[in-house]
């Protein structure tokens, strides 16, 4: 049997390390044994004009290449060297596994698709975004509409997502649904938290995410203020790692609030290792997403990996799913800054509670873990 070659297309490089891209990479590199007789090739947009065309090539046989905009609005980007490789190189290929959403690779990959008809197409469906463009939204509706009627398989990564998705759930396309959860790493060492958050001299809040605006981080940040002031005999650190265009917004509210030895920007940290013992040595995960932007939340899963019970907000999606409410973490209302902070002293107050939240996460990690998702995947790649 000949090697079974796919493309992997999606707007963002490898190089942001959340959400979609860390999906991919999760996915595919490092698995030789999961996907076997199969290469694996990715390719993407950088968003930042200075870059030429880059190609990264993986020990593990991943090729990645990203190719520069030429035009941005908003989240969506145009390059024609990228449009341009899908056509000319879709024939090479027996499977383009496309993500969910992006408008300029959809059209790329219906074009290819007609160009080539023996090429497969695989959607894994992560989110939609017509409500963010309104007056586009007809366009984008019929490129979705049409990228569906030619897809092989449409993947989504919970019945919550299937249930918001607005063509998902149409007989036609029905058919085609396979519902398989993304999974991570797991680490080598788990252990659950056994000290009472009493028995520390601190305790320590961390949040692992882009900083953008819906991650809802200015909300977390306004519950510190709200933990310092009425309860002083809880001493508290709050690290919150990533970097992005809140970054200086979140800083100088920090500095309003007059937070600033409490609250610690530590910056984008690539290394998994150092991420992870930071992970590790934390007592409770904040992720105070704000809307639907927010599908999944990949990073709660590596919290639970760790031991670390959640307070996420109530999106009733793929968030949720991860982290059901009083099973391995607290689920509150969006936009409370006064909820986090209850939330935040239930867990300080309840040791019960606290060391349960952290055995049933470390449970729900192993039920999602990365060789479960590849596995999956690989079958579907015939």
């Amino acid at each position: 049997m000949k090697n079974i070659k796919i493309l992997c297309a999606y707007k963002v490089p490898s190089f942001y390390v959340g959400g979609i891209p860390r999906f991919i990479m999760n996915l595919y590199s490092n698995n030789l044994n999961t996907f076997k007789k199969k290469q694996i090739s990715i390719i993407s947009i950088n968003n930042e004009y200075k870059k030429k065309v880059l190609l990264k090539e993986y020990n593990n046989g991943l090729n990645e290449i990203i190719f520069p905009p030429i035009l941005k609005f908003k989240t969506i980007s145009f390059s024609i060297k990228f449009f341009i490789f899908i056509l000319l190189n879709s024939r090479k290929y027996n499977y383009i596994h496309y993500q969910h959403p992006d408008p300029i690779t959809a059209l790329g990959v219906i074009i290819s698709k007609l160009y080539s008809p023996k090429t497969n197409i695989i959607i894994t469906w992560h989110a939609e975004i017509y409500k963010n463009y309104v007056l586009f939204s007809p366009i984008l509706l019929l490129i979705d509409f049409i990228l569906y009627l030619l897809s092989k398989k449409i993947i989504y990564l919970t019945p919550l997502h299937l249930k918001s998705s607005l063509f998902g759930n149409l007989p036609i396309f029905l058919k085609k649904t396979h519902f398989i959860p993304v999974g991570i790493k797991l680490p080598k060492n788990i252990s659950e938290k056994k000290e009472p958050l009493k028995n520390k001299k601190f305790i320590t809040l961390i949040s692992v995410c882009r900083l953008v605006k819906y991650k809802g981080l200015e909300i977390s940040i306004k519950s510190m203020k709200i933990l310092l002031k009425t309860r002083p005999d809880i001493n508290f650190k709050y690290l919150i790692i990533g970097s992005g265009p809140e970054e200086m917004s979140l800083k100088n509210l920090v500095n309003k609030l007059g937070l600033d030895k409490y609250i610690i920007f530590k910056g984008e940290i690539d290394d998994e290792a150092k991420k992870n013992e930071y992970l590790k040595n934390s007592d409770i995960y904040l992720f105070p997403s704000i809307n639907q932007s927010e599908a999944y939340g990949l990073s709660q899963l590596e919290a639970l990996s760790m031991g670390v019970p959640i307070i996420n907000t109530n999106l009733n999606n793929g968030v949720n799913y991860l982290v059901p409410h009083n099973i391995c973490g607290i689920t509150v209302k969006k936009l409370r800054p006064d909820l986090i902070y209850e939330a935040i002293v239930e867990l300080y107050e309840n040791n019960s509670l606290y060391f349960n939240l952290s055995k049933k996460g470390i449970d729900r990690s192993k039920e999602l873990n990365i060789e479960k998702t590849r596995k999956l995947y690989s079958k579907l790649f015939k």
